[in-house]
C-alpha cells in the first residue's frame, strides 16, 4: 500500500504547478563554480543540489571533460550534481 504523506502531497502540488517548466540535472563542469557554468546556464535558475537515486559510472574523458555511463546503471556511485531551471 502507498502511503500519501503530507510532504508526498506538497511534493506532487509542487510538480504539477511546474508542470511546463524544464530541469536539467547537472554535474562536473556545468555546476556552479567550474568551467561551464556561466556560458551555458547563465540564464538559468539553480534549484538545489541532487544526487541520483541509482550508481552510474562517472569517467574523465581526455579532454578532462566527466562524462557519465547511464547505458550501465548498477556500476559505479551515485553522482552527484545540481538540478537547474532552464
Amino acid at each position: 500500500a502507498f502511503l500519501w504523506t503530507p510532504s508526498l502531497f506538497r511534493l506532487a502540488n509542487w510538480i504539477d504547478t511546474y508542470r511546463d517548466t524544464s530541469y536539467l540535472f547537472c554535474y562536473g563542469t556545468l555546476k556552479r563554480g567550474f568551467h561551464w557554468n556561466q556560458k551555458f546556464l547563465s540564464q538559468s535558475t539553480f534549484v538545489c543540489e541532487a544526487t541520483t537515486l541509482n550508481p552510474f559510472p562517472l569517467i574523465t574523458g581526455e579532454s578532462g571533460v566527466p562524462y557519465l555511463l547511464a547505458d550501465l546503471p548498477e556500476k559505479g556511485k551515485r553522482v552527484k550534481g545540481e538540478i537547474w531551471k532552464v
